[in-house]
């Protein structure tokens, strides 16, 4: 791990990993991928007691001036946090992150019963909480950031010949009753399927039918072997599920359908209706549509959903994308925070849109300074390059912007809801809409920004 101690000013993640192959593929190429060029170290100690787990902390933190530390998923460690992570702060001078790859809710049952509202107290003690959970982002608030995952890279997707209809695998967890009478059902329908249900020690497990229990697997080999060559994942979660399973984000990066009784996907970034559909009963799942080879295109990119991408949302919301942070490639970059779905990137030139409130800018390795114009703010200024322009996390949508560069000569348009991109503006022109318009009384707001160098 010393080659990673070259440079300065580094974030540093703190598991744990282990062998537990779903998550360590979360983390998978920020670990193995040194070409990404991100300064990231990984270090997981949480079986130690607080007095070790600060010392190791020290041989990190003094040496090698982290800017930031984002905790994973620290089951066993949460119950210390105020300890620790009092003195880690001041030992480090760096700001503190939670990412949790579980929801919170089943993480406060994990670590003793704990009522969610008792571990939110303990949990104040982070600067930002991620989760991919959008019911934790609405009742507490966590900031929401789809799951960091790999391994689709290597992924050969058979979408013409999928050697199953319908493929799961997952733990018993109430879930066998149901398989069966899917089991029973599908096979009525001619359906091809697959269930993997893992081993219960405890459990007296018998085959049925297509239904097989099996010891292990591991995750990637999963993904290639079975996802890879399946039409549609089943996901089994119950009707009041408060959070997507694992497999909703895989049928996304693979490109397959997802099938669940999970009512939640209906309203939470991302679902695509056409692919992704729920049920609450048995004979109501579409047939004919799990038989069909075909799949529309996710509005959603790859990129999105890997641990760099969430990187880059942490070092906005840090101001950590600046000069003093050696992070990736030196090129041009458009960071645009949307409501519900945090921040998306862009290259110069590029004019991506979506169907969400613009909430704050920043202009990454532009010369240029930028100002925008919000609802119950008004005019808002960044004062230096690199630095986030608005409020997030309110809801409050951005009207307009203006852009001025002593070095550049650029030009820049905006989307507006229901209008249109607008004619370009230049040298700190109000590109937007300054008063409050609204249109079929809806507030009118940019859904996206396009920057172009001017000859």
């Amino acid at each position: 791990m010393e080659d990673l101690f070259k440079s300065n000013n580094f974030i540093l993640i703190l598991g744990p990993i282990g062998n537990e192959s779903v998550r360590s593929s979360c983390w998978y190429d920020l670990i193995h991928m040194k070409e990404l060029g991100v300064n990231v170290s990984y270090q997981s100690f949480f079986d130690l007691s607080v007095d070790d787990q600060i010392s190791e902390l020290k041989k990190f933190i003094n040496p090698n001036k982290i800017n930031h530390i984002i905790f994973s998923l620290p089951t066993s460690f949460v119950k210390n946090l105020p300890k620790s992570l009092d003195y880690l702060r001041k030992l480090g001078r760096c700001s503190l992150s939670c990412y949790l790859l579980d929801s919170f809710e089943r993480l406060a049952f994990l670590i003793g019963n704990t009522l969610p509202l008792s571990l939110i107290n303990k949990m104040n003690i982070f600067d930002k909480i991620y989760s991919f959970s959008w019911h934790d982002h609405v009742k507490y608030n966590f900031t929401y950031h789809q799951t960091p995952i790999m391994y689709f890279r290597d992924v050969d997707y058979n979408t013409e010949n999928p050697k199953y209809d319908v493929f799961f695998i997952g733990r018993r967890k109430g879930r066998v009753k149901k398989l069966k009478q899917l089991a029973d059902y599908f096979e009525s329908k001619n359906i091809s399927y697959l269930f993997l249900v893992l081993r219960d020690p405890n459990a007296d497990d018998v085959d049925y039918k297509n239904l097989r229990y099996i010891s292990y697997i591991p995750y990637e080999d999963m993904i290639k072997t079975y996802v890879a060559n399946c039409n549609c994942i089943l996901s089994l979660c119950g009707r009041r599920a408060t959070d997507p399973s694992l497999a909703y984000f895989e049928s996304i990066l693979y490109r397959k359908k997802l099938l669940t009784d999970a009512m939640i996907i209906n309203c939470i970034p991302f679902t695509n209706s056409n692919n992704q559909k729920s049920f609450s009963k048995i004979n109501e799942i579409p047939i004919e549509w799990i038989k069909s080879n075909h799949i529309d295109e996710y509005s959603m990119e790859h990129s999105n959903f890997t641990p760099l991408s969430f990187l880059r949302h942490v070092a906005l919301d840090y101001q950590l994308f600046n000069s003093n942070f050696n992070y990736g490639n030196d090129y041009s970059l458009l960071a645009l925070h949307y409501s519900n779905i945090g921040w998306k990137y862009q290259e110069m030139g590029e004019g991506k849109i979506y169907d969400h409130k613009l909430e704050s800018i920043a202009l990454i390795n532009i010369d240029a300074k930028v100002s925008v114009h919000q609802k119950k703010y008004g005019w808002q200024s960044s004062i230096v390059s690199d630095e986030i322009c608005g409020k997030t996390g309110e809801s409050l949508p951005i009207t307009a912007i203006k852009i001025h560069s002593d070095t550049s000569k650029l030009k820049y348009r905006v989307y507006i809801s229901n209008i249109g991109w607008t004619s370009w503006a230049s040298d700190s022109e109000v590109c937007g809409i300054t008063n409050e318009l609204s249109q079929n009384d809806q507030l009118l707001y940019i859904q996206g920004v396009q920057i172009i160098v001017s000859c």
